[in-house]
């Protein structure tokens, strides 16, 4: 079933979706304090356009079908994001924040052109490269990002669909976090 008439669409959708890549620096930056007090107040402002989006019909374009009276796919990633700064490590948190945004991203692209091993792959292969470029390589890495591509491929448990704008970074995070611990051991 597609949602775009074209490839078209879905890079612009990428496009916007690639912006949540300002996370990483703003951590850097800003730290984990401020990031995090910075994302608590971006939770009003989204909640105000999803209302503006749900009940004017504004920025509808940049939506999926089961999404134009639901929340958002960007309200679960600001969800995601407020729990990855809070709860993980830094380092977690950019591996889920790179899988969820470029990886995923990249699946998305690809799956719109119908081929859905292609999308898998290229979400485990961009999702490396990238983690390796800024310099988290390890095997807890890699193996983080195996379990977070993996759960993208879950659509839905039971008839109910999986926002995977929760599961793939939480799962990623979750991962490399533990798995990191217990290569510490």
């Amino acid at each position: 079933m597609r949602e775009f008439p074209s490839i078209k669409g879905e890079i612009f959708r990428k496009f916007v979706h690639f912006c949540g890549l300002f996370y990483i620096p703003s951590y850097e930056i800003f730290g984990k304090e401020i990031l995090f007090s910075v994302l608590l107040i971006l939770v009003p402002i989204v909640v105000f356009l999803e209302i503006l989006r749900i009940k004017k019909g504004f920025f509808g374009y940049l939506v999926r079908e089961y999404e134009k009276k639901s929340l958002g796919a960007y309200v679960y990633f600001l969800i995601s994001l407020i729990i990855l700064t809070y709860l993980f490590p830094k380092e977690s948190a950019f591996v889920a924040v790179l899988t969820a945004i470029i990886g995923d991203g990249f699946a998305g692209i690809f799956r719109r052109m119908g081929n859905e091993l292609l999308a898998s792959l290229s979400m485990f292969f961009t999702s490396t490269i990238l983690i390796y470029l800024i310099g988290l390589m390890s095997y807890h890495s890699v193996f983080a990002v195996l379990v977070g591509t993996t759960v993208e491929r879950i659509k839905k448990i039971n008839g109910v669909r999986i926002e995977d704008n929760i599961s793939v970074p939480l799962s990623t995070a979750i991962a490399d976090s533990l798995s990191s611990l217990i290569s510490d051991l």
